[in-house]
């Protein structure tokens, strides 16, 4: 149906393991299908070494301590296909009240400034992994949770 759409660069076979079998006969057959865009595999979780991108999660991330990498693979683009998952709460917004949004492992910031400073280090760290790793690209999620 949106085989000409201009805004499909990549096509994600497989997001965090939801459903994932034969991952690397079914990435063959959709690279082959569409051999005009990237495909990635498995976002996240079971990665094998097929399609363009090694893609990792980590969470909150970048790399958590020099704990989690994205794959490491000379034939494939590294990137974080997910990091952050942390939000500046909007007090007194929250779905389920302040001392939920608080208590969420998620995590979150009270103020501008502990947002501001958490996300400089972590696009200074990104910036450190595109030479020692490789990284190409990352996104964050969860900027802007009003749960």
């Amino acid at each position: 149906q949106h085989w000409n759409h201009p805004s499909i660069i990549l096509w994600v076979v497989f997001n965090e393991a939801w459903g994932q079998f034969d991952t690397e006969q079914v990435t063959l057959a959709v690279m082959k299908k569409d051999p005009s865009r990237l495909v990635t595999c498995a976002s996240g979780w079971n990665d094998f070494p097929v399609g363009h991108i090694a893609d990792a999660h980590v969470y909150p991330g970048p790399s958590n301590q020099g704990a989690e990498y994205a794959p490491s693979d000379n034939n494939r683009a590294a990137v974080l296909g997910e990091l952050w998952g942390q939000s500046m709460i909007p007090w007194g917004h929250c779905w389920f009240g302040d001392k939920a949004a608080e208590e969420d492992p998620r995590g979150g910031f009270k103020t501008e400034e502990e947002f501001l400073k958490h996300y400089d280090a972590a696009i200074l760290e990104l910036t450190e992994l595109v030479d020692s790793h490789g990284y190409t690209a990352a996104v964050f999620t969860q900027t802007t949770d009003v749960e």
